[in-house]
């Protein structure tokens, strides 16, 4: 049996937003997302992340509580990377969005 495992990034986005609107509860209820030429996670609607898709899965940038993020994402088995000040978290396939939206969660339901 052929497995299918989407890497694309614009399908994985698509994934990723359907997580975000179809759950309310854990934090997510917190979160809203934007698109005005980029996909903007809010919190509260402030900023809290950027999503960019890419040819090989999607990038999450964090400006806010970077350091939650990197902790929580090495608990979650995300790869994370810091490039001149945002926190990025790849998410290499569509099964990976879930893991994605509970870190998402997660840091949701830690800042006040």
């Amino acid at each position: 049996m052929v497995e299918d495992r989407i890497t694309d990034g614009e399908r994985i986005a698509e994934v990723f937003r359907a997580e975000i609107a179809g759950r309310e509860t854990g934090g997510l209820d917190r979160l809203s997302i934007t698109e005005d030429g980029t996909t903007t996670v809010l919190l509260d609607g402030a900023p809290l992340a950027t999503v960019e898709p890419g040819e090989n899965g999607l990038e999450i940038r964090f400006q806010r509580a970077k350091e939650m993020v990197r902790t929580t994402a090495g608990d979650a088995g995300l790869e994370t990377r810091s490039e001149n000040g945002p926190v990025t978290i790849v998410v290499e396939s569509a099964a990976a969005t879930k893991r994605a939206t509970d870190l998402l969660a997660t840091i949701a339901e830690r800042i006040e």
